[in-house]
């Protein structure tokens, strides 16, 4: 099938000719935006069609040229699934091979005795165990930098500020850049700050059991990122310290 690439999406995405659409059909936009096909209706000729889309329940008219490529969504195709999910799937065989290997090698031995348990545990270590634990950290990594590499429009993030952190939606990105905005951050009533005397003032002791409502905002304040392949993750600031990861945390520090 043909592909076309939108703007906001990182990868291509499935397009047929404008001619082929058909009611009922979804058409995909840029920044995944999405309406229903209502009617088609080709011209005389057949070289253009007046297409009807319903977007948020409103109806638009479209006229385009019959071979014009439309992004549409596949309500049958199966997705292909993501690296994510393949370096999840290797992380729990190796756990399953490493728990295999200690009952093998350590508690199903038949001459195991209170004496030689720990000969048992040094042999397991010296043979697999330090080399699976290898794996397991190499694994975590990758996993971790393949999740941030598959961060999406639409996803929650949150920008980390030193010792604040502000969540953040995606509301567009391509293969080197991402383009987030601030999230509307309501701190929680059910959380209030205890202060002792101390510091140059005084000292917010339960800092770190806050909580924040927090929903996308479109007034929200916009920032540019771009993928850093040193880190593995997305960054931002002028010398790109400041770090963006997966999920919305709103955090302010009451002691700095």
């Amino acid at each position: 099938m043909k592909t076309i690439k939108l703007q906001g999406i990182h990868n291509p995405q499935p397009a047929i000719e404008a001619r082929e659409l058909k009611p009922g059909m979804t058409r995909l936009y840029n920044y995944g935006e999405k309406g229903e096909i209502v009617s088609v209706v080709p011209s005389k000729t057949g070289k253009t069609l007046t297409v009807t889309v319903r977007e948020n329940g409103k109806e638009y008219t479209h006229r385009m040229n019959a071979g014009t490529l439309v992004a549409v969504v596949q309500q049958d195709a199966e997705p292909a699934p993501k690296k994510s999910e393949e370096i999840k799937k290797a992380i729990d065989d190796l756990e399953r091979e490493n728990e295999e290997a200690v009952q093998r090698m350590v508690y199903q031995v038949p001459e195991r005795t209170a004496e030689n348990h720990d000969a048992l545990w040094k042999a397991y270590w010296e043979a697999v165990g330090h080399e699976n634990r290898r794996r397991s950290e190499n694994l975590r990594t990758e996993l971790l930098v393949q999740l941030n590499r598959e961060i999406e429009v639409g996803d929650g993030v949150t920008m980390y500020l030193y010792s604040d952190s502000h969540a953040c939606t995606v509301i567009a990105r391509t293969d080197k850049t991402l383009t987030i905005q601030r999230d509307k951050a309501t701190r929680d009533p059910a959380f209030k700050p205890e202060w002792v005397p101390g510091g140059f003032s005084a000292i917010c002791t339960n800092n770190d059991a806050q909580k924040w409502n927090c929903e996308p905002d479109p007034d929200g304040e916009i920032i540019k990122c771009r993928w850093s392949e040193k880190h593995g993750c997305w960054q931002t600031g002028s010398d790109g310290s400041i770090r963006i990861g997966r999920g919305r945390h709103e955090h302010h520090d009451y002691n700095f």
